[in-house]
C-alpha cells in the first residue's frame, strides 16, 4: 500500500472560501464598526490593542517552536510575521506600559483555547496567522480612519493595524505563495480552516470583551459572540 499522501494544492483558496461566514461576521461586529468609523473612545481603542497583544504573544510562542521542527513553517513564518513587539510599542505610545496590561477574563480564556488547539494540531496555528496577516489588507485603510479620529501625526498608534507599512502588499503576496507552495495535506489544510474560523470568532470575542469593559463607548457587543 502506498503510504504517500497527495499534497493539498490550494490551501489559501480553502481558507478564503470556507471561512467566509466567520469573516463577514467579524467585519460586521459592533466593535469593528465603531473602530472603522472613528467612534471608539481612546481608552477602549488602547484596551483592544492590549488584549490582542496577549493573543499574538501566545500564538507567536507556538509558531517559534513549530518552525524549529517543520521546515515548511520555517519557510512561511519569518520574523516579519511576529507582531507582539509592535503591540507593545503601540501601548507605550498610547501611555500604557505593556507589563501593566491585564488580560480580560474572556481573553484569558481565548489564550487557553489557543494553547489547546495548537497542542492538538500544531499546524492549526497557520490558519490563525492567515486571519491576522489577512487583516492587514483592511488594516491599511482602517489605520487612515483611526489617524483622523485621534489626530495622530504619524504611523505610531496604528502600526498594529498595518505592521508591514509600505511593504504590506508584498508581504501578503509572499505569505500566500509560501502557503500554497508548502505542500500541505488535505488533513492539515482542514485543521487550518477550523483554526481560521476560530480566530475570526476570537477577534469578535475580544471586541465584545473590550466593549463590556468600556461602557463609555456607548456600543454594545452581540451576546454570545462565539
Amino acid at each position: 500500500m502506498n503510504s504517500m499522501v497527495e499534497p493539498f494544492p490550494g490551501v489559501m483558496e480553502a481558507l478564503r472560501t470556507r471561512t467566509t461566514e466567520h469573516h463577514e461576521r467579524a467585519e460586521k461586529h459592533p466593535f469593528q464598526k465603531a473602530l472603522v468609523s472613528g467612534r471608539l473612545p481612546r481608552p477602549a481603542y488602547r484596551e483592544n490593542i492590549a488584549q490582542l497583544m496577549f493573543i499574538h504573544a501566545e500564538l507567536e510562542a507556538r509558531l517559534r517552536t513549530l518552525r524549529e521542527s517543520d521546515p515548511r513553517v520555517a519557510a512561511i513564518i519569518g520574523e516579519n510575521r511576529f507582531h507582539s513587539g509592535t503591540f507593545e510599542s503601540e501601548l507605550r505610545f498610547l501611555g500604557m506600559e505593556p507589563g501593566a496590561a491585564q488580560a480580560l477574563p474572556e481573553v484569558a480564556g481565548l489564550v487557553d483555547e489557543l494553547r489547546v488547539l495548537a497542542a492538538r494540531e500544531p499546524l492549526a496555528a497557520l490558519g490563525m496567522v492567515y486571519v491576522l496577516e489577512g487583516s492587514t489588507n483592511g488594516g491599511v485603510f482602517i489605520a487612515k480612519a483611526v489617524t483622523r479620529a485621534y489626530g495622530l501625526a504619524g504611523p505610531e498608534g496604528t502600526r498594529w493595524l498595518n505592521p508591514h507599512g509600505e511593504g504590506q502588499r508584498p508581504a501578503w503576496i509572499a505569505f500566500k505563495q509560501a502557503m500554497d507552495g508548502a505542500g500541505f495535506t488535505p488533513g492539515e489544510a482542514e485543521a487550518m480552516v477550523a483554526a481560521a474560523r476560530w480566530m475570526f470568532d476570537a477577534v469578535s470575542r475580544v471586541g465584545s470583551a473590550v466593549l463590556a469593559a468600556h461602557p463609555e463607548a456607548g456600543v454594545s457587543g452581540p451576546s454570545g459572540a462565539r
